[in-house]
């Protein structure tokens, strides 16, 4: 991330933010990996870089599979492990409508406000 900031820092047009912005979330999406983790990358680009709205895009979908797979998981539990799971489940849903309104209110991209727009309708 901070070699891909840096090498692009000179410039500062609009286009090439935005390029090195996508560019700076791509390594971290690639990754996979759990995505409670992946979150955190992606909280902690948008510490770095507040006006990248690609990496909060992808922090709202994240949290949002991330509710789908606690839910999974309390289908496959009971008793005090299905509680757990289901205040787990409430706090990433709180958290995914929180970035995907965030999202929705700051960006001009029509499809992807759409595409977070879809993941709010699904919240439950």
């Amino acid at each position: 991330m901070a070699d891909i900031t840096r090498d692009l820092s000179p410039w500062t047009d609009e286009e090439t933010v935005e390029e090195r912005r996508r560019l700076v979330v791509q390594p971290h999406n690639a990754r996979g990996g759990a995505l409670t983790a992946l979150v955190e990358e992606l909280r902690s680009i948008r510490r770095a870089d507040p006006g990248n709205l690609h990496a909060l895009e992808q922090e709202a979908q994240a949290l949002f599979a991330r509710a789908q797979e606690i839910r999974l998981q309390m289908s496959q539990a009971s008793g005090q492990r299905r509680r757990a799971l289901g205040a787990e489940l409430k706090e990433a849903v709180r958290q995914c409508r929180e970035a995907g309104t965030d999202f929705a209110g700051r960006s001009a991209d029509e499809a992807a406000r759409a595409r977070i727009g879809e993941i709010l309708s699904r919240l439950r």
